[in-house]
């Protein structure tokens, strides 16, 4: 009987499902949906080359993610947090993503609410954006832990580095 009334219910949602999740196809991207041991999600996108329109896109990706995990008839209590982290590398051109702020190689943008900001700064958590813009960080960053060092520097210069010359570059076993 339980697996009748779970077979049922799937059948109810079955194309809102599918709507929740983006067809299955090779077009040279790599992308993840992590969900983190708290519940929360991590959407990672990496984008190779600089795109126009990037902003809007990733925000559309977590924002669209964040919204279907409410379904028809359901509460919206259990929504859980949703945080976009995009790598942005520089292609075969090592070209940046970040022209006009050639000094940044990171943003992480939150909701925030906008008249009352100096009085006390409030935020509506849900949805997270972080950006890093490989090309943009300097080769080495000041006050770094080891393991963002070596992900920039893998991102970074990877694609032109044959195995030994990342064996002795790298240095954190997880990025190895």
């Amino acid at each position: 009987e339980k697996a009748t009334n779970f077979l049922s219910y799937v059948v109810a949602h079955f194309e809102e499902m599918k709507k929740a999740f983006p067809k299955a196809q090779y077009n040279g991207t790599m992308d993840f949906v992590c969900k983190l041991q708290n519940g929360e999600f991590a959407l990672v996108e990496m984008q190779v080359l600089p795109k126009d329109g990037w902003d809007q896109r990733a925000l559309a990706y977590v924002a669209a993610f964040y919204g279907n995990q409410l379904r028809k008839g359901a509460t919206w209590v259990g929504i859980q947090k949703v945080v976009g982290i995009n790598i942005l590398g520089g292609g075969t051109r090592d070209e940046v993503h970040w022209r006009d702020t050639p000094d940044q190689y990171m943003r992480h943008y939150k909701f925030q609410e906008q008249l009352h900001k100096k009085s006390s700064e409030r935020f509506l958590d849900g949805i997270e954006l972080i950006q890093y813009s490989v090309m943009n960080a300097p080769d080495t960053l000041p006050s770094c832990d080891q393991e963002k060092q070596d992900w920039i520097a893998f991102f970074k210069r990877g694609a032109c580095m044959n195995e030994e010359q990342v064996k002795s570059e790298i240095h954190t076993e997880a990025v190895l």
